[in-house]
């Protein structure tokens, strides 16, 4: 890693600090920052925090502890990741750093403007479309998922005829998680069968996860898998009869002004060593900013995308009697703090200091003295990335890692890192 950039807005605009209710300074051209080499260690100790000074009103998280983001940054294996961008925006303060680099083919360092494949965390922007065609009576959370794809999934009494569209957004599906495993960096260039043979079409690459059988009874248990978000692409193509991304531009990024966010053509490099997978679209997202998936987060979770009745569904958990298993595809990590999926396809992830058990009865932020953020943590090739935030969006999280691990290493827990050291409070004498 090379430079480090830091200020208060988060997209590369002002630097230096903002107190809450200040005047901000006049925009300017950012200055050039001379390379530096440096290892982790010394790299965070560059980081520094624009924050608030905590007072009434945050009622969420506490305070932004600089010293443990700059902890979290130097925890990062240099092998692995190669760069780093972190935002943390809301009515609490404002934070943003860069870290490393972004394009190991190049070496241009990371920017705080750039763009990267939003990977599993493009899952919320496929839950978001698919709450808004429920307000708009193109579908029904209690239909089953055959009566829109009776062509793909199998019926009978160990078939999937008892699946809902619901269950699509809270996993508890039952599908088979993605074979092989599914991991963060690869394949570059298509899925595989055991065979090896490319998926042409996410149809082709659904029968072949399903082929292996159901994984539980539909609604008994509750898993984060891939598979669910690729079908229920499927679904909103099938329901409105036009391609899931012109579905995310025309209702969900257009309206929130997101420019920056796109869904790639099929083959579309980023990175110099990644390639945009033809037969995987709903879960691999659209290319983003970190400014974009903050903008469309504060959105979701403030109301302005959805109707009442949808908008209830991003904090409803599943009831208790449905168990959460661990993830399948093997990306899980196993360092992460406890979490569920909601009724509306938002992660919901009790912190370590949280002090209940994670039974959903703490959904408002801070309670227990702890804190509860609500979002998704995912990977995609190239990438691994997290967006979440106090269910006030007094505290938002934004972060992309540039991964560069081995096939089968999972790069989520240093994302939890990070979100830890975002929203977790600082000692009283350590500030």
């Amino acid at each position: 890693m090379e430079t480090t950039r830091v200020g208060p807005r988060g997209a590369g605009s002002e630097t230096g600090a903002r107190q809450a209710g200040a005047k901000a300074p006049p925009r300017r051209a950012e200055a050039g920052t001379r390379p530096r080499r440096a290892g982790w260690a010394a790299l965070a100790a560059g980081l520094s925090a624009v924050v608030r000074s905590g007072g009434a009103g945050s009622g969420q998280a506490s305070p932004l502890d600089r010293a443990a983001l700059r902890r979290a940054v130097a925890g990062l294996p240099p092998g692995d990741v190669t760069g780093a961008l972190v935002r943390v925006a809301g009515a609490d303060g404002h934070w943003w750093g860069t870290a490393g680099t972004g394009d190991v083919a190049t070496g241009e360092r990371v920017r705080a403007d750039g763009v990267f494949r939003t990977g599993g965390i493009g899952a919320l922007f496929t839950a978001a479309l698919v709450l808004r065609l429920v307000g708009e009576g193109l579908l029904s959370l209690e239909a089953p998922v055959r009566a829109y794809l009776p062509d793909l999934l199998p019926g009978g009494p160990e078939g999937y005829d008892a699946v809902t569209v619901g269950m699509l957004l809270d996993h508890t599906s039952g599908f088979p998680g993605p074979r092989p495993p599914i991991t963060e960096d690869g394949p570059p260039a298509g899925r595989t069968t055991e065979r090896g043979s490319r998926f042409r079409t996410q149809e082709e690459a659904v029968r072949a996860v399903l082929r292996g059988g159901r994984a539980f009874e539909p609604g008994r248990y509750q898993r984060e898998n891939d598979v669910d978000t690729w079908v229920a692409g499927l679904v909103v193509e099938r329901a409105t009869g036009r391609p899931l991304g012109e579905e995310i531009r025309t209702r969900v990024t257009r309206p929130l002004g997101l420019h920056r966010t796109h869904q790639p053509a099929d083959g579309t490099a980023l990175v110099g060593r990644t390639r945009r997978d033809p037969a995987i679209r709903a879960e691999g997202g659209p290319v983003s900013t970190a400014a974009d998936l903050d903008r469309f987060l504060d959105a979701l979770l403030g109301g302005r995308l959805l109707g009442p009745a949808q908008q209830r569904l991003l904090f409803e958990l599943p009831g208790r009697d449905v168990t959460t298993l661990p993830g399948a595809g093997g990306t899980a990590a196993p360092e992460a703090p406890p979490h569920r999926f909601s009724r509306g396809g938002l992660m919901r992830v009790a912190l370590p200091d949280d002090g209940l058990s994670d039974d959903g009865r703490s959904d408002d932020g801070r309670s227990g003295g702890g804190t509860v953020v609500w979002g998704r943590v995912g990977a995609g090739p190239g990438y691994v990335n997290g967006l979440v935030a106090t269910r006030d969006r007094t505290r938002r999280l934004a972060c992309s890692l540039t991964w560069a691990a081995p096939p089968g290493r999972s790069g989520e827990r240093h994302v939890h890192d990070l979100i830890r050291a975002a929203f977790t409070a600082a000692p009283p004498d350590g500030r």
